[in-house]
């Protein structure tokens, strides 16, 4: 059902960073479909973090957003990323979809 997604960060600061996702699908969706997602980390393998998880919110234009607090953002000399989990749900059954890695940068 999602095929990919566009990432947006539109905001990012000590305290938060804002991600709009716009999932991108091979089809309509079924009457009784919905989607949905999780963002879990931070994650580094020159450091040891504490994952966190951030479920993203439906919004009724079709795209989800992430708020991460506290995040962890990549620099040149340590890089941090978070992954980025959606899914469809029909009758009761969810199927992850999609997934991938985000690095997030200070803006």
């Amino acid at each position: 059902m999602i095929s990919g997604a566009t990432i947006v960060c539109t905001s990012a600061d000590e305290t938060l960073a804002v991600l709009v996702v716009t999932p991108e699908l091979n089809g309509p969706l079924g009457e009784e479909a919905s989607i949905g997602g999780v963002m879990r980390g931070p994650y580094c393998e020159r450091a040891r973090t504490l994952p966190a998880e951030f479920v993203l919110k439906l919004h009724d234009n079709g795209t989800l957003v992430a708020m991460v607090v506290d995040p962890c953002y990549s620099t040149a000399e340590l890089k941090m990323d978070y992954e980025l989990e959606l899914w469809s749900e029909q009758q009761g059954l969810r199927s992850i979809d999609f997934e991938t890695r985000v690095e997030l940068k200070k803006k």
